[in-house]
């Protein structure tokens, strides 16, 4: 049923077939070009953005609102632990850079640090929020220490997306806290659509539980004290339920605007391809109908030629692409078809001739026998001998289409290997009983161990047929020869004669089927017209040839060629098989 309905919607006629094959492979070529443009063109602006977002947090945290200040507030520790001291206050130092390091334990030191910095995590996060750019620092524990979003769109929205945007950004992000080593970058689907998420380690330390001022107070004391080596117990007790942890910044950028830049790409794209694809159907349909404008006429001269108009030729001049080859073809068919008919209607035309003169004769001299010629004893012997002749001609004509439809029909053929001399031997005794000594018959010298294959009562015939009419035509006291000779690859067998030759307007004719010359139009030859047709015959299913050669006044000669057989072939046991080419 399926098929039945996709058949439905193909074109019918050949050139919109094409047109549509064509256009349909520009489409999906344009679809899979479009595709891969759609890709590239969104990983680059993903990567791009990527690239921003990692800018931004690297230029966050070293700027002078962050790094600087810590660096100032240890500075400033050192200078208040080393002034008191040695008596001198932090503010009479010449120079910050170069006030000494409190002598402090690690430990007190790591969380000064952390602490100041867990005091600058609000700026930093303000400083690098933006609209549609969400903001979070996280530390290692998965502790969310400040964070911000702004989304661009919440103002027109009854209910604003941003806490579930955040929601959304930190569900990702938190999992991978504790464990993350480098940057990290995914894309998360939100209810205000992709974004991209980036989480970036820091080097500077953070505490997970942010402490009041007055504990940084109690803190800053037992910093004080440690320099100038007085303990402080409740001030060291804080300190050890303060744990720094590495700082995690957790940016993200909204993707709608790389999203909509993709789809105009797409939409860019599309429209060319459309372009493209209706400009090459235009194309392909002139191509196309340019180059099955001769298949319409190949058509048309078809058509005349199934009426049976076998004159009518194509005459195209397509060029020597195939359908130009096509057509030359089909007038060269055209040409054979024709002369086949006109062949097959002139044999039949002169084999009713042939059959109707003997036939109207055979009836006449039936006629004269019912009108009581016969008590004529004289007259009736003539009158039977004369049946008889026309009984023969007629026997030897119906014997002689016979052998020409068995030929034409691909008659199976006694392949074996014949020794030429014995051939010529025995076409010479046949000759001498045609030629009733009338003639002479001489056979010349053969090359020893002359063979060629074939059948040999064919090829019998075939040299009977061409002694009968050297005999016929030859004058008495003339002289036929018969030889042989052996060349690369053939083996040439010759009948010549001295007789009045052929003139060349029939010798153009000769081995036409019922095609007699001048001098054969007599009825006392008794030849039907066919004799050379069938040895032509007989050679081509030799894979031989028949060639005629005369001058008038000088004789004729007859050469037939066969492929010769070399020296040291093994013996043949005779078999039937097809004549070569009809397998």
């Amino acid at each position: 049923m399926f098929q039945r309905r996709l058949s439905r919607l193909i074109p019918r006629r050949l050139r919109w077939r094409l047109v549509l094959g064509f256009a349909l492979t520009v489409a999906l070529l344009q679809a899979a070009l479009i595709v891969t443009e759609r890709v590239l063109v969104r990983d680059a602006l993903i990567h791009s953005v990527q690239q921003n977002l990692e800018d931004t947090v690297r230029t966050g945290l070293a700027g002078p609102d962050f790094s600087r200040s810590l660096t100032k507030q240890w500075l400033a520790l050192g200078n208040a632990g080393a002034g008191e001291k040695n008596g001198i206050s932090g503010g009479s130092s010449g120079k910050v850079g170069s006030a000494p390091s409190p002598p402090l334990s690690a430990a007190a030191q790591q969380v000064f640090l952390a602490a100041d910095a867990t005091s600058l995590l609000p700026s930093l996060t303000s400083s690098l929020a933006l609209p549609d750019q969400p903001i979070a620092m996280v530390d290692g524990h998965g502790h969310v220490l400040t964070q911000t979003a702004t989304l661009a769109g919440d103002r027109a929205r009854p209910r604003p997306l941003a806490p579930t945007v955040s929601r959304s950004l930190l569900a990702a992000a938190l999992p991978r806290a504790a464990s993350l080593k480098r940057a990290w970058v995914t894309q998360v689907s939100t209810a205000d659509g992709p974004y991209l998420l980036l989480l970036w380690p820091a080097q500077e330390p953070v505490l997970d539980l942010q402490p009041t001022d007055e504990q940084l107070t109690k803190v800053l004391s037992l910093l004080k004290h440690e320099a100038k080596g007085v303990p402080d117990p409740s001030a060291r007790a804080l300190l050890q339920r303060l744990h720094p942890a590495p700082l995690l910044v957790l940016i993200a950028r909204r993707l709608g605007d790389t999203q909509q830049t993709v789809d105009t790409v797409t939409a860019i794209s599309l429209g060319g391809a459309l372009a493209v694809m209706v400009v090459a159907a235009l194309i392909s349909m002139l191509m196309v109908g340019r180059a099955l404008r001769p298949l319409s006429t190949i058509t048309r001269g078809a058509e005349r030629l199934a009426r049976g108009d076998y004159h009518h030729r194509l005459g195209l001049d397509a060029g020597a692409d195939e359908v130009g080859r096509l057509a030359t073809a089909f007038d060269r068919m055209t040409s054979a078809i024709g002369a086949a008919f006109s062949q097959q209607r002139r044999f039949v035309a002169d084999a009713s001739h042939e059959l109707r003169t003997p036939l109207t004769a055979l009836r006449g001299y039936t006629d004269i026998l019912l009108l009581g010629v016969g008590e004529d004893r004289v007259t009736a012997d003539r009158v039977l001998h004369a049946m008889q002749e026309d009984l023969g001609r007629m026997s030897r004509l119906v014997n002689d289409l016979l052998t020409l439809a068995r030929l034409d029909g691909g008659a199976p053929l006694q392949w074996e290997l014949i020794d030429v001399a014995e051939l010529l031997d025995a076409a010479a005794q046949e000759g001498h009983a045609i030629a009733r000594d009338r003639q002479r018959i001489l056979r010349e010298p053969v090359p020893a161990g002359l063979t060629v294959r074939g059948d040999r009562d064919r090829l019998r015939q075939v040299l009977s047929n061409i002694l009968g009419n050297a005999c016929a035509y030859s004058p008495p006291g003339g002289t036929i020869w018969l030889g042989a000779e052996a060349g690369e690859r053939l083996a040439t067998i010759t009948v010549r004669d001295d007789g009045p030759g052929i003139p060349p307007a029939d010798l153009a004719r000769l081995g036409e089927r019922f095609y007699r010359g001048d001098m054969a139009r007599g009825r006392h030859t008794g030849g039907t017209g066919l004799g050379l047709a069938i040895a032509k015959s007989i050679m081509e299913a030799h894979e031989g040839t028949l060639a005629i050669a005369s001058e008038v006044g000088r004789g004729t000669l007859m050469t037939l060629q066969l492929p010769l057989i070399q020296p040291g072939t093994p013996d043949l046991v005779p078999v039937t098989a097809s004549r070569p080419g009809t397998e």
